[in-house]
């Protein structure tokens, strides 16, 4: 049998950045009675033939997957909590908690009673998670009432994380959230105590802005700062992981409360676990006294760690440079790490008057693009000369002006648009109205973004010509640049790029879609409104609603938006997604790293198969790692090396307990349900991301290839090496 939760008590802990949407508990209240008694009714029959509980699980997955909306529809997973396996009632009420519907709190509530202490820790996560757009309330109150009768530690610590990520609206509900959590850190194991900082951290990053957290929360995470650090406290700790994540988790919520203690920071930047240390070192950006923080980031900037250096490189370049110098930052420049090196590199470009030789190197740096281009290796080398430009824009424009056209012309796409960006520093017009017209849709970005910026809309017919491209992410930039336009042209044109790429179908299109019809609606006129019209039936609800609100005000009558929908997506076969157990992905780069995925097929199904059949028909092959972020994300798999271009149609998103640990891997999205097969790898432990991304894979071999990766780093193949099923 396929157990596929097989790693249930790994899904018990979880924290999400909540984002709030109107909803009474009353009208959620109203609405649980309606979806209990349609599936106490369709319980009362037989569930069809009987299954295994793998395949059984598979059919729960493609229920979820297809969203029900109906009680009808969502009685299958009712079905599923009734089930004699475990893995069942796990899966379904996860399902339940995916749907993100507040009125099935009733039904996910009943299982915190349930007996197995992973079905409970499933349906403490599924509560929260039905919560995600409001209803706080309606969720805390079975969790409150969990709280007196649970037993179980990992469960407990379940219950806690849970209560802490509500979307908590007022400072009663913060106090009653945050008194239960508190109550179980007292003597408390290390898989308690990480739910209890992880519902910490979450209330202290959520909460209410006039809401503090109370003296005795923060003592608590002070003391979770520390805690398996001390021997006397407790010695058998010291060196695991899941004290190290605790303290991780204290250190992130002390900083997301405001609290910056200097004896506790002194200890953290001692710390044997170098995630503590970055997040210590961070921290220090909060301290007042100057003499402190420069201490404490001293002590980072020699760390071991390039991840610990690049963070207390960062808070000093922030916030002590003025009144302490740019030696620390030249120093960095000769860092081993290239990400620390050009992170000195940028931050020279905000002048260092005690250090005037630096504005000389930042030339020589910048000098190298004059000789680069007859290097063979001159593609993986563009970085450094390329951040120095930019910098040197800010700090010396003769000598940036000078040097621009050598990238300017560089056969590098991602160097020009270091050029583009530096000629938006020195307004060279000239330059970026060259730029504009650029081979690569990125340059052309940057170019017109900054045409915007710079000279309004003196420049529309340049914004004009760009609708003209199918990239969305220019496409966008240019409807967004029209904002206001006077020019006569503008309404057609930005209604014929419309209707090119709708003609596409690609659900992918949405955001350059949305960006077009509201230009459309802001400069057009009824005289559009029959072209207009089609809109109302397009296969996109966004669209459609956006040409109903535009519709309605041209014409000063209502008109209703009817989506008809595209067909959705088959779910993957049962047969794909066992062959994906214990499967892994061999990104091969054209460095000659590999970097070694573990594929989750039944966490995140739909995007692990996915992943998979891309891989083996080669999309990947050839396309970069566009966005790095160093001490965040390295993300790509985008045929346009940008946020707004990827595989359609759009997949669901599969949102679990798995945390963003360092190592996971993510599906990118900008906003629910819209993920297109770029993926993301997390370099740290990002848990304000929980919740709010699939994690479909994990690093298991490479995390030095990952954390080696430049911008455009290539991705020669990827190979699916299925496991054992």
């Amino acid at each position: 049998m396929i157990r596929a939760p097989r790693r249930l008590g790994f899904l018990l802990v979880g924290i999400v950045p909540a984002i709030v949407l109107p909803i009474t508990v009353t009208s959620a209240t109203s609405a649980v009675g309606a979806w209990v008694a349609v599936g106490e009714e369709m319980s009362s029959s037989p569930p069809g033939p009987s299954q295994d509980p793998a395949r059984q699980i598979h059919a729960l997955l493609d229920v979820e997957d297809s969203r029900p909306s109906s009680a009808e529809a969502v009685a299958p997973l009712l079905h599923g909590l009734e089930s004699e396996d475990i893995e069942v009632r796990g899966v379904a009420v996860r399902a339940l908690g995916r749907l993100e519907r507040i009125e099935l709190v009733l039904p996910i509530a009943e299982m915190l009673s349930d007996e197995s202490p992973a079905v409970r820790g499933m349906a403490a996560n599924a509560l929260a998670q039905a919560a995600y757009r409001g209803g706080a309330r309606t969720a805390a109150t079975p969790l409150l009432a969990a709280f007196a009768e649970e037993e179980d530690p990992s469960v407990r610590g379940a219950l806690a994380q849970a209560l802490g990520r509500l979307p908590h609206a007022t400072a009663e509900e913060v106090r009653e959230a945050e008194e239960a959590i508190l109550g179980l850190a007292a003597s408390a194991p290390a898989v308690t105590l990480l739910g209890v900082t992880r519902g910490l951290e979450s209330l202290a990053r959520q909460r209410p802005a006039d809401t503090p957290l109370s003296l005795a929360a923060v003592t608590t995470l002070r003391q979770l700062a520390l805690y398996g650090e001390s021997a006397e406290a407790a010695p058998r700790q010291a060196r695991t992981l899941g004290a190290a994540r605790v303290r991780r988790l204290a250190v992130a919520a002390l900083t997301a409360a405001g609290d910056a203690d200097p004896a506790v920071l002194r200890a953290v930047t001692r710390d044997a676990d170098e995630e503590v240390r970055r997040l210590g070192a961070a921290a220090v950006a909060a301290l007042a006294d100057e003499e402190v923080a420069r201490e404490l980031t001293t002590y980072g900037l020699r760390d071991i760690s390039p991840r610990v250096r690049y963070q207390a490189l960062t808070v000093f370049g922030q916030t002590l440079r003025k009144s302490f110098g740019c030696t620390p930052i030249a120093s960095a420049l000769d860092d081993r790490d290239a990400h620390v090196a050009l992170l000195a590199i940028d931050l020279l470009g905000s002048g260092c008057p005690d250090r005037r030789d630096l504005e000389e190197l930042l030339i020589q740096y910048v000098g190298l693009m004059k000789v680069g281009e007859s290097s063979s290796s001159f593609y993986e080398a563009w970085h450094r000369p390329a951040h120095a430009l930019e910098a040197l824009s800010r700090s010396n424009a003769e000598a940036a002006t000078e040097a621009l056209p050598y990238f300017v012309s560089n056969r590098v796409w991602q160097v020009r648009m270091y050029a583009a960006r530096a000629a938006a520093n020195l307004s060279a017009i000239s330059y970026l109205e060259g730029l504009a017209n650029d081979s690569h849709p990125n340059v052309r970005t940057a170019a017109v973004r900054a045409l915007s910026a710079q000279r309004g809309h003196a420049h529309d017919s340049i914004f004009i010509a760009a609708l003209d491209s199918n990239d969305y992410q220019l496409l966008m930039t240019a409807a967004n640049a029209l904002e206001g336009s006077p020019d006569a042209a503008a309404p057609p044109a930005l209604a014929s790029a419309l209707a090119r790429i709708t003609a596409q179908q690609r659900q992918t299109s949405r955001d350059a879609r949305r960006a077009l019809i509201t230009r459309v609606g802001e400069l057009g006129n009824a005289s559009l409104a029959e072209t207009l019209t089609t809109y109302l039936h397009d296969f996109d609800p966004v669209i459609a609603a956006a040409a109903a609100r535009i519709l309605s005000a041209w014409t000063g009558e209502a008109h209703q938006a009817a989506p008809e929908l595209l067909p959705r997506e088959p779910f993957p076969a049962f047969a794909d997604l066992v062959s994906l157990v214990g499967a892994r992905a061999l990104i091969e780069m054209d460095t000659g790293g590999v970097i070694e995925l573990r594929l989750f097929p039944f966490e995140a199904p739909t995007n692990a198969a996915r992943f998979a059949r891309l891989a083996r028909a080669g999309y990947y092959d050839g396309l970069t790692f566009h966005r790095i972020v160093p001490n965040f994300v390295i993300q790509g798999g985008s045929p346009g090396a940008n946020e707004f271009w990827g595989d359609g149609p759009f997949t669901r998103d599969e949102i679990s307990a798995r945390s963003n640990l360092r190592g996971t891997v993510g599906i990118s999205t900008r906003g629910r349900d819209t993920g297109d097969a770029q993926i993301f790898v997390n370099l740290v432990d990002n848990v304000r991301l929980d919740h709010n991304f699939t994690l479909f894979a994990e690093v298991v071999d490479g995390m030095d290839v990952v954390d080696a990766a430049l911008e455009g780093a290539t991705i020669k193949s990827v190979v699916i090496e299925e496991g054992a099923g």
